[in-house]
Formats: C-alpha cells, sequence, structure tokens
C-alpha cells in the first residue's frame, strides 16, 4: 500500500457508502473465507521438459476480496502457492516460508505440506511459524519447512485479514516459472474496481457470482523472469494494478481519479495553521533571505539550508511529517522534508508544483490507469526556472534529480498558495531526462615514456559532470580520509594495477561543489611499468588500457526485455602520447574505431576514435556516446556492437620502432 497517501483513503472512505452495512447471510460476510486447498491428492504430472526444471511453480494464486462487516469495509488476502524442487538448491530455496505482516490486521489460517515423491504427505506444524523482522527493520512471519527431499512439492496457503486498500498491485511473475497463475477480485455489488494487466499478463475480466463484482485473470503458462544488463527487472515483471472506481450508491462519476489526488494532497501540502506560521517566521528571519535578490538565490538559499538542518529518515507519522515535529526533532520524512519546503518557499512568495511520480527502474508511471499506487515520490517544479527540485536527498540540488525519476510521467498538482494558481487543473507531464552532453565522464592522458626504465609517466585529470559525479561527488565530501584516499586511488589507477600515483588533486569534492552543481575533479600524475613491453628491437604499447577496464556484452541467450538505460551520457578521452626522439609508431591506423548506431541520419549511440600528429606527439581523441535511453531489444545487436567496441579497443597495443639515423 502506497503509504504516503494513507490520509486521503482515510479521507475517501467517509463517503464511500462503507455505512450499508451487509446484508448477506452465511457465517462469513467474505465469499472466500473458506477457501481451502484441495484435501487429498496426488503430485502434478509433469512433462518431461518441466521435470529437468531445478524448480518450477504449479500453481500461484493471488485474491483479494473486500466486502461490508457491519458497518465497515474488511479485506481479505489468500494466497496459494504450489512448487516443485528437483536440485538441492532449489530445495534450499523453498525450504522456508515467509509471510507479511505490513498492513495486515491478522492471519486468519495458514496451512503447509510437503508431497513426496511417493505421494507421503508430510504436514507442518503452524506453531512454528514465529514473529521476525529482517535486518531493515521490516517484521514478517516465517517457518522453516521440514521434510523436503528431491522431488518433492512444498504447498502453501494463507488467509489474512488486511486493512482495505482502495488502489494497489500484485506481482505475478518470478525468477522461476510457474504453470498456472491465477489473480481474483472480488467487491461488494456498488463497489466497482477496474484492474490492468502489465507486461503481457491479462487484463482480468469482470463478471459477477451471488450478487459480487468480480476480477479475474489466469495465465497458463509465465516464463521466469530474468537479469539482463540494461534493463530493470521489477519494471519489467508481469503484474496487475487495481483500483477503486466507482460507487454506485454515490453514482456514476468516478472517485479516485488524478484530480481528487490533486485535490487532497493540496489540502496536505499547501494548508500552513496558525502555530506553524509562527515558526516560519522565526526560520525566514533567521535564513535572512531579504539579502538576496533573485528567487534562484533564495531557493537555493532554502535548500541548502533544510537539508543541512534536516535529516533524513523512512518513519512514518506525525513526528516525520507535521512541520511543528519536523523543525523541533531535526528529522523528516519525504513528506515531511516536501511540506516544509513547500511553506518556507512561500513565506518568500515563491510557489513550486508539487510533483508526485514513480521510480522507473520499478515501476513506471501509467499515465492512462488512474492508479494512486503511482504516486509515490515526491518532487517540486518551478516553472518559471523550468527545474525541479528533490526535496529530501541532500546530494541533489535544484536542476538536478535520481535518474530514477527521469524519463517517466508524473503528476503535476498546482501550488494553492498561489492565488494565480488557484484555478490550474493538475497535469500528468513526462520529465524528460538530461541530456548526454549533461552527463560526462572525461579523461585527459599525458604519457611520456621512460624507454631506459620501460615505464610511463602519466599526467591524468579525470573530470566527471551530471549522475556521473553524483555517484561520488556527495560521498567523497563526507567520508574519511582512508575512504577518500580509496576512490582517488580507484579513479587513477584505472590504467593499470601496478599504477603508483606519485601525486594527485581533488577539486570541488566537498559539499560546495554538490550545492553549485560543480563538477567532480581528480588530477595528478601515477607512473606506470604495465603500460610498456620490450619486444626485440620494438616496444609495444598498451594503449587500448588508457581508456580504462570495459565489459564484452554478450549475448548467449534471446534477449528478453527492452534496452533502458539509467541515464544519457558521454565518456570523452584524449591522450596524449609524446613519441621517443628516433621512433616512429608503426600502426597508428588501429587507433581508428567508428562503430555508430543512427536513426534518420542522426547519430543516437556510437563509438568513435580518431588520432593527428602534432609536434612529435600521436593525440587521440575518442567518444563513447548514448543519446537515447530506451531501444527495442531488436535493437540489441546494434547496441551490443558499440558496447563491445569500447572492449574491442581495450585490445590495441601500438609498436613503437626506432627508425635508423
Amino acid at each position: 500500500m502506497n503509504r504516503l497517501l494513507f490520509g486521503a483513503i482515510l479521507f475517501f472512505t467517509s463517503f464511500l457508502g462503507f455505512s450499508q452495512g451487509s446484508d448477506l447471510d452465511g457465517e462469513s460476510v467474505f465469499l472466500r473465507s473458506n477457501y481451502d486447498w484441495k484435501k487429498e491428492r496426488v503430485q502434478y504430472t509433469l512433462s518431461s521438459e518441466d521435470s529437468l526444471l531445478p524448480s518450477i511453480v504449479l500453481k500461484y494464486h493471488r485474491a483479494f476480496e473486500y466486502t461490508y462487516d457491519n458497518k465497515d469495509l474488511a479485506a481479505l488476502q489468500i494466497v496459494h502457492v504450489i512448487a516443485k524442487v528437483n536440485t538441492p538448491d532449489a530445495v534450499q530455496q523453498f525450504n522456508r516460508i515467509y509471510l507479511p505482516k505490513d498492513n495486515v490486521i491478522d492471519l486468519v489460517r495458514f496451512k503447509a505440506r510437503v508431497i513426496k515423491k511417493n505421494n507421503s504427505v508430510l504436514m507442518q506444524d503452524q506453531d512454528q511459524l514465529l514473529d521476525m523482522k529482517g535486518e531493515d527493520g521490516i517484521s514478517f512471519k516465517g517457518m522453516a519447512i521440514s521434510g523436503i527431499e528431491l522431488g518433492s512439492e512444498i504447498e502453501y496457503m494463507y488467509v489474512q485479514k488486511i486493512y482495505p486498500t482502495l488502489f494497489d498491485r500484485e506481482f505475478m511473475q518470478l525468477q522461476i516459472p510457474i504453470r498456472n497463475a491465477s489473480f481474483e477480485l472480488i467487491s461488494p455489488s456498488n463497489l466497482v474496481f477496474e484492474a490492468k494487466g502489465y507486461n503481457g499478463f491479462p487484463v482480468p475480466a469482470a463478471m459477477v457470482e451471488n450478487e459480487r463484482q468480480i476480477l479475474y485473470a489466469e495465465l497458463a503458462s509465465i516464463p521466469k523472469s530474468v537479469v539482463e544488463p540494461y534493463s530493470y527487472l521489477t519494471s519489467n515483471q508481469m503484474r496487475v494494478e487495481w483500483k477503486l472506481t466507482y460507487n454506485s450508491l454515490n453514482g456514476f462519476d468516478k472517485i479516485l481519479t488524478w484530480e481528487d489526488a490533486s485535490e487532497n494532497l493540496g489540502k496536505a501540502f499547501f494548508t500552513i495553521t496558525e502555530s506553524e506560521q509562527k515558526l516560519l517566521d522565526k526560520e525566514i528571519k533567521h535564513l535572512k533571505l531579504k539579502k538576496l535578490k533573485s528567487d534562484l538565490e533564495k531557493i537555493k538559499g532554502i535548500e541548502s539550508y533544510v537539508k543541512s538542518k534536516i535529516v533524513f529518515q523512512k518513519g512514518i507519522g506525525k513526528d516525520f511529517e507535521e512541520i511543528e515535529k519536523v523543525l523541533k526533532n531535526n528529522f523528516a520524512n519525504e513528506k515531511g522534508f516536501t511540506k516544509l519546503m513547500l511553506a518556507l518557499l512561500s513565506q518568500v512568495k515563491i510557489y513550486p508544483q508539487l510533483v508526485l511520480t514513480t521510480n522507473r527502474t520499478e515501476i513506471k508511471f501509467d499515465e492512462s490507469f488512474e492508479s494512486w499506487s503511482f504516486l509515490d515520490h515526491y518532487l517540486l517544479y518551478f516553472s518559471g526556472l523550468e527545474k525541479l527540485l528533490i526535496p529530501y536527498n541532500p546530494f541533489f540540488r535544484l536542476g538536478s534529480v535520481p535518474f530514477q525519476f527521469t524519463n517517466n510521467n508524473a503528476l503535476f498538482i498546482p501550488n494553492r498558495l498561489d492565488k494565480k494558481q488557484s484555478e490550474m487543473e493538475s497535469k500528468i507531464k513526462f520529465i524528460a531526462p538530461p541530456s548526454y552532453s549533461e552527463n560526462t565522464d572525461s579523461l585527459s592522458l599525458i604519457l611520456n615514456f621512460d624507454l631506459s626504465k620501460k615505464e610511463v609517466k602519466a599526467a591524468v585529470k579525470r573530470e566527471m559532470k551530471g549522475y556521473f559525479a553524483s555517484n561520488i561527488q556527495p560521498y567523497y565530501a563526507i567520508v574519511n580520509e582512508d575512504q577518500k584516499k580509496n576512490i582517488v586511488e580507484t579513479l587513477m589507477k584505472f590504467l593499470a594495477e601496478d599504477a603508483l600515483i606519485n601525486k594527485y588533486e581533488v577539486k570541488n569534492g566537498n559539499l560546495d561543489g554538490i550545492k553549485n552543481n560543480k563538477p567532480f575533479v581528480v588530477e595528478g600524475e601515477v607512473t606506470v611499468k604495465s603500460l610498456i613491453e620490450k619486444a626485440g628491437n620494438k616496444y609495444l604499447i598498451k594503449i587500448g588500457q588508457a581508456i580504462g577496464p570495459q565489459v564484452e556484452l554478450y549475448q548467449e541467450k534471446e534477449r528478453v526485455y527492452d534496452i533502458e538505460n539509467d541515464f544519457n551520457r558521454v565518456y570523452k578521452r584524449r591522450v596524449e602520447l609524446a613519441i621517443p626522439k628516433n621512433y616512429i609508431i608503426k600502426n597508428p591506423e588501429d587507433l581508428i574505431f567508428s562503430t555508430i548506431y543512427e536513426e534518420d541520419k542522426s547519430k543516437i549511440f556510437g563509438f568513435e576514435s580518431s588520432y593527428i600528429y602534432e609536434n612529435n606527439k600521436l593525440i587521440l581523441t575518442i567518444n563513447e556516446y548514448y543519446k537515447k535511453l530506451e531501444f527495442p531489444k531488436e535493437k540489441f545487436d546494434e547496441f551490443r556492437r558499440v558496447i563491445n567496441a569500447a572492449a574491442n579497443f581495450n585490445k590495441v597495443t601500438l609498436v613503437l620502432e626506432k627508425v635508423a639515423n
């Protein structure tokens, strides 16, 4: 459940007609409360192909039911799984069962059994189901399954009473093949839900049973989801999204729409109480923003102040969200940071829009399906500056947000504290990713050879901008000296493992560099012996290593998912090689690479290298660039050729030969 909108859900339940009571007869108001497995059965008969698999899920059933219990809305969740294990690793994978506790009121029923190859049945003791807590602090119930042998089937099912959620999602694909997957959603006749399948899972069909609305979908076979380079596992997995769309007792106007979300979130974020106003007045006086002339300076001042004063924590509740508590405790969650930032900005008459979106590496925002499950993370948008701001992440500043929130749709909500925006409607807009030229990793090398010592002295300058810098700069600014040294060594010793750092300097490695979006720069000098090797009267110069280690991309199996990069980017390399007196380079043409993919005569991604001679120096220039994030899997070979071009360049060796006097 999306906890960020939990309060809004409570608001909606006040007028959704949940007071009609239940007019259903029987021992339980739930239609599926007596759901059970087949009491007596033998093992499934598998195809010859399936019997060879390490493991396979034979049944994967997920059901959710809503009903009225007296005057309240109640909800039930049912899970039923049967898995076959044929290898020791598979046994290890299924020898424990975990039940979620988040959003759970009560465990109604739990059963587990092992059916062995000879069809003997070993029931599991429910008393062994214990309360546990993971390293991340999340609570759950778990138990070990005993008696599993190779060829066994593990079957378990549970029914939980849960807090009703009016929008949610369920993943229907695993990293194990599934032979029967089913999803069911049941609701009272007046509450009309709609659901949508993603990534190949069917759209649940609507039907009626015992005057209940039912949405049901089933798939006979689901391949295992796979981990592939340049794609995201979770966002590509089959799933179902669902949401409440109508309450017929109140007519057939759609509910829980984007506009409803905007209205409720607007009330939560664009309301300042009298006591909060007094605190805000004090904070603004302390900030001394009147000395700052432009809105840009004021925004940066407030952002810097909040992100240096308040610490981010993942807690939930008033202590983490209310402005008074946040200013007192100096910690906040996403919502608390966002509310405080909006309130402080309003004091200097700056009114950004509130933006909500998803992490696209997990779930992509679907504009066509109005589920509040997509309203997962907060940003602010300053329309006059055309810049976004993430309120709660101290490692990003105005104009830059984590790449996970770009190349994605988002809900933009007008700021109700601004009279000019009071009549504006919320809109779904696309957050474009930064251009490739904004994310650069630039390397400059000046190589000087000492043939008598068979070593190379290299003047190194590494400069990173955009997301390349954000992967290093924030952490360099806060870690200890030993950790700083390790970061520098990683950035400067890429030439070879035996590289000896003679000296170095780091620029913009502090918080000021982050605040002002300055590039992270490391420059210095290293000595390397392994770049040069004598072969008779010649020397071999391993120039390809100068661009650092590259990974070759293989494709042994057919590509499953489309290509998706983290961010657009460019790698720039300039290598200046001083040619020793009386020597020539015999094979400079080996430095020329040109592997390019074009669309409409425009270069989209590529690896290009060239060289020139200048004052007895060879100057090598390399550009490797990726200007689009997404490509269909059918283009994977073209994409792979560019990646592998860099790996192939790694192997280039120049021959340095002495010439006759």
